[in-house]
């Protein structure tokens, strides 16, 4: 059983967070809580309604704190519920409450991680058909304006870097300098 002491400060604590959120200063809190006969602080000031908050504030916070493991499989419990209670209309065919299923499918699959394989293809397609136009951009170009290209995209940002293009450009500096 919680001591009637300790219940007075987390009682203290919360009433200090309400009246902070409701836009008192802490000196403004603090004089609450002093003239509250409930909390018999008389002596109480803007660095205890501080520390009421921040303490109170912790406290939330390690209770509501989910790793993201945790969260992830939360989520995932939730979309069984959903995907349970759709199922006798599902059963019976109902358009809705298929598609709805679909989306929660679809969600699933995202907290799972299962579409990244597809991010990499479409990755590599890209890659091929750029390859392809670098080389015929290539063949149309005099060397000059195709070193120019080149140095342009050398000064993209990293994330913006095109393998295809260095692999050319590798390519290009392998066969002049051999």
């Amino acid at each position: 059983m919680t001591d009637p002491k300790n219940l007075q400060v987390i009682e203290r604590r919360q009433r200090a967070v309400e009246l902070r959120k409701s836009g008192m200063t802490l000196e403004q809190v603090a004089d609450q809580i002093a003239a509250d006969p409930r909390f018999g602080v008389p002596n109480y000031g803007a660095s205890s309604a501080y520390d009421d908050v921040r303490r109170a504030l912790d406290q939330l916070n390690s209770e509501c704190s989910l790793t993201t493991a945790q969260y992830r499989q939360l989520e995932l419990e939730r979309l069984d519920h959903m995907q349970w209670a759709l199922q006798p209309k599902i059963d019976v065919g109902n358009t809705r409450a298929i598609e709805a299923a679909i989306k929660i499918n679809d969600r699933r699959s995202k907290l799972l991680g299962l579409e990244a394989p597809l991010l990499l293809k479409v990755e590599q397609e890209m890659n091929a058909h750029i390859a392809e136009f670098v080389d015929f951009v290539r063949m149309h170009m005099t060397s000059a304006e195709y070193d120019r290209l080149l140095d342009i995209v050398e000064m993209m940002p990293a994330n913006y870097t095109v393998p295809a293009i260095a692999e050319n450009r590798e390519r290009r500096l392998e066969t002049e300098y051999g």
